[in-house]
């Protein structure tokens, strides 16, 4: 009989053939004293990722669950998470992972549900991480400096300092968010309003062990540096603000931010179109923020060399 999982790892793989086996061996290392199920989505990818994950899948069937796309979701506006994975995870606790980061400490599992089993006020632990980049001569460099302790959703927000590879939170509520995004559907990103909507449950505990690899490449999504992708962010922060009222002063910060860049990147793109809707709406409707970020983004241009914080996703 097949044991009830208490972790859903949920992980997303689209063209992830060169980092894909990093990740799936993350997985399966894994030394538990619980059943844990894998959850792998595998968007239409073209290149050889779905053929990687079917290896994984023969060597491991009671614990891969596969899905693989003959056409590609994202790109229909579909969300991932919320419409193929979420809804069928069994556990307790979900775990989330992309296809192109992978997990180092074979303990990660055990350790964060120890914590939250000894915790049940805490709705979600994370983890520290090293980022790696896959195409740049880069050294690899510690994802944020913390030390180990719990941290309110605000402090998160402001300075990522949370991977989204580590977190893991509690599944109980998972519905209630479903049913939230259904409502906002827009949204440009995953992580952030999760996060958001499990601090209304109980405290955000983060560990400085570091368990996970940040991979970074010049395709990821998170890494595209575009004006139109900027704007949308900037758009996706304002559903933000509707959707969190106790964020209203820290997500009308980042609307602000995220249009100043757009409106920057815009001009260096000679792209019209998005420069005069990210100029109107992060200048002419709220001029004071609009300049508040623009200082703030030349101050921040200038001191590009400093120690890094955390980053923004």
């Amino acid at each position: 009989m097949e044991q009830h999982p208490l972790v859903s790892i949920i992980c997303e793989s689209f063209n992830h053939e060169p980092f894909i086996r990093k990740c799936l061996d993350g997985f399966v290392m894994q030394q538990t004293s619980f059943p844990f199920e894998i959850l792998i989505h595998d968007d239409a990818s073209t290149d050889r990722s779905a053929d990687i994950i079917r290896e994984y899948e023969a060597r491991f069937p009671n614990l891969l669950k596969p899905i693989y796309q003959t056409e590609n979701q994202y790109s229909k506006g579909v969300g991932i998470w919320r419409t193929f994975q979420f809804p069928r995870a069994k556990g307790k606790y979900i775990a989330l992972c992309e296809g192109d980061d992978y997990w180092t400490d074979p303990d990660k599992l055990q350790k964060q549900v120890d914590y939250m089993e000894a915790h049940p006020g805490c709705s979600l632990c994370f983890h520290n991480a090293m980022v790696h980049w896959y195409d740049k001569e880069i050294p690899d460099e510690l994802y944020a400096n913390f030390e180990t302790g719990d941290f309110s959703g605000g402090r998160l927000i402001q300075n990522w300092i949370s991977p989204t590879a580590s977190f893991l939170f509690r599944s109980e509520h998972i519905q209630e968010y479903l049913d939230l995004r259904a409502r906002h559907p827009q949204l440009a990103f995953g992580d952030i309003p999760l996060l958001m909507f499990l601090s209304q449950f109980g405290s955000i505990h983060g560990m400085s062990d570091v368990m996970s690899v940040y991979g970074k490449h010049i395709g990821g999504w998170t890494h595209s540096a575009s004006a139109a992708k900027m704007y949308k962010d900037g758009r996706s922060w304002e559903e933000l603000r509707a959707m969190f009222k106790p964020y209203k002063a820290i997500t009308s910060d980042m609307v602000s931010k995220r249009y100043v860049n757009a409106t920057v990147q815009s001009l260096k793109e000679r792209n019209f179109s998005v420069f005069m809707k990210a100029f109107y709406r992060g200048f002419i409707r709220q001029p004071v923020r609009g300049v508040k970020a623009l200082s703030t983004f030349i101050h921040d241009k200038r001191n590009k060399g400093s120690v890094n914080q955390g980053r923004l996703q």
